[in-house]
C-alpha cells in the first residue's frame, strides 16, 4: 500500500508540475506574441517566416477544402496534381486542426494559436522525459520552459510543419529508456509510428539519432556488447514494424522524393567540401548565441558569412545555458564529466563538418533541421546542472 500511495502522490505532483509548466509557457507566449494575439498583426504575413505564406497556407486551405467538400486522395490544387499523402506533415500534425476551428476564412488568424499550443506541448513533453530521469521538480520547470522557447522551437518551429518533432522526440527517448531499463517497447513503438506518419524525414533522422543515443546510454550504463547488440536488433525490428504499419502513408512520400531533383548523383568534389569545416556556419551560430531577439535577428542570422537561411543557426538561442556546466563542474562525478565532455565534443564536430548533416539528409543535401536534438541536449544539460545545484542546497547558493 505504501508503494502504491507513493506512486499516486508522485503522479499528482507530476500532473501539478505539468499544469504549472503549461501555464508559465502560456503566460510568456501572451507577452512574446502579443502583437499577433492582441494587436491584430497577422502571424501569416507579419511573422518570422515566408514559408507560412509560400508553402503552408495553400496546403492548409487545400486540406480544409478536402475535409469539408468530400474527401479525395488526389489533389489538382498542388502543383500539377499529387497525392494528398505527400503532405503528411500537415495532415498528421494534430496542431494543424487548431487552425480549422473557426472555418477556412480564419485559418491565418489561428496559426499563432496553433503555434502557441505546440510550444506548450513541447514544454510538457520534455518535462515528462525529465521527470522520468528523476530530476528535481524546479529544475524540470525551468528547463522545460526554456525548451519551449529555444531557437529551433521559435524560428524553425514557426514553419508549422517542422516544430512538432519537438513534441514527439522526448517520448521517443522515453521509449528508449523504457526499453533499456524495463524491457518495454510500447512507448517506443507508438512514438516512432507517430513520427513516421508525420514525416519520413524526421523518422529517418530520429532513427539515426536514437541509435546513437541508445549506444551512448548503454555504454554509460556499462552494458555488455552482446546486450547492446540485442537492443539494436530490437530497435531495428521496431523500425521495420513501424514502416509496415505506416506504409500507406510513407510510400507516396518516398515515391515523390525518389523523383526529386534534390536526389543528385554523388561526386568527389562534393565529398571534399563535406570534409572541410564550415567555419562561417559555426561563427554565425556563436554570434547567434548573443542575439537578444528570440524571434530572429537578420543581422546575426543572415548576413555574417553570407548566410541567408534561418535553418542554419536558429538552434543556438539557449546555448548560453552551457555556462552552468562550468559552474557545477566540481559537483559532478568523473563519469558525469566524461559523458558531458564527449557528448559536446561530438556535437561540435557534427555541426562544424557538413558530412554529418549530409548523412542526416539521406546524402541529398546539407541542412541543419536535425539540430532539434541539440536543443534537447542543451535542455537536458541545463536540467542536470540545476538538479545538482538544487540538490546541494545552501552550500552552493552563490553558484
Amino acid at each position: 500500500m505504501r508503494n502504491g500511495g507513493v506512486s499516486v502522490l508522485a503522479k499528482v505532483k507530476g500532473s501539478a508540475l505539468y499544469v504549472k509548466i503549461a501555464a508559465t509557457i502560456l503566460a510568456i507566449s501572451l507577452i512574446v506574441f502579443r502583437e499577433f494575439i492582441f494587436y491584430g498583426h497577422d502571424f501569416l504575413f507579419d511573422g518570422v517566416l515566408s514559408d507560412l505564406l509560400r508553402a503552408n497556407y495553400p496546403v492548409y486551405c487545400s486540406l480544409y477544402d478536402n475535409l469539408t467538400q468530400g474527401w479525395s486522395f488526389w489533389s489538382w490544387n498542388m502543383g500539377i496534381g499529387t497525392s494528398v499523402l505527400t503532405h503528411a506533415d500537415v495532415m498528421f500534425d494534430p496542431f494543424t486542426y487548431i487552425t480549422f476551428l473557426f472555418g477556412r476564412e480564419h485559418i491565418a488568424d489561428m496559426m499563432v494559436w496553433s503555434f502557441v499550443m505546440k510550444i506548450i506541448c513541447e514544454g510538457v513533453s520534455i518535462a515528462v522525459y525529465l521527470n522520468y530521469l528523476r530530476f528535481n521538480s524546479r529544475a524540470v520547470l525551468i528547463a522545460s520552459v526554456l525548451y519551449a522557447f529555444t531557437g529551433y522551437s521559435l524560428i524553425m518551429g514557426s514553419n508549422l510543419a517542422l516544430g512538432t518533432i519537438l513534441v514527439i522526440f522526448p517520448f521517443i527517448l522515453i521509449g528508449v529508456e523504457k526499453l533499456l531499463k524495463e524491457k518495454k517497447i510500447a512507448v517506443l513503438l507508438l512514438s516512432l509510428f507517430l513520427t513516421c506518419m508525420l514525416s519520413y524525414y524526421f523518422f529517418y533522422v530520429s532513427g539515426i539519432l536514437v541509435v546513437i543515443y541508445l549506444i551512448a546510454r548503454s555504454i554509460y550504463e556499462k552494458k555488455q556488447c552482446s546486450t547492446i547488440l540485442i537492443f539494436l536488433m530490437v530497435l531495428a525490428g521496431t523500425a521495420v514494424a513501424v514502416m509496415g504499419m505506416a506504409g500507406g502513408i510513407l510510400l507516396p512520400q518516398m515515391d515523390l522524393v525518389r523523383n526529386s531533383s534534390r536526389m543528385e548523383p554523388f561526386d568527389a568534389e562534393k565529398l571534399r567540401d563535406l570534409l572541410l569545416p564550415g567555419f562561417d556556419v559555426l561563427i554565425t551560430a556563436i554570434l547567434r548565441v548573443f542575439a537578444n531577439d528570440i524571434l530572429g535577428n537578420m543581422v546575426v542570422d543572415g548576413y555574417y558569412g553570407g548566410l541567408h537561411d534561418y535553418f542554419q543557426v536558429s538552434t543556438y538561442t539557449s546555448a548560453l545555458c552551457i555556462i552552468l556546466v562550468f559552474q557545477v563542474w566540481n559537483l559532478m562525478t568523473d563519469k558525469q564529466k566524461k559523458m558531458l565532455k564527449w557528448s559536446f565534443i561530438l556535437t561540435v564536430v557534427a555541426i562544424l563538418f557538413p558530412f554529418f548533416s549530409f548523412i542526416l539528409n539521406a546524402f541529398s543535401t546539407v541542412n541543419y533541421r536535425w539540430m532539434f536534438f541539440v536543443n534537447l541536449q542543451v535542455t537536458v544539460t541545463l536540467a542536470f546542472c540545476l538538479d545538482l545545484l538544487f540538490g546541494k542546497g545552501e552550500t552552493v547558493r552563490k553558484l
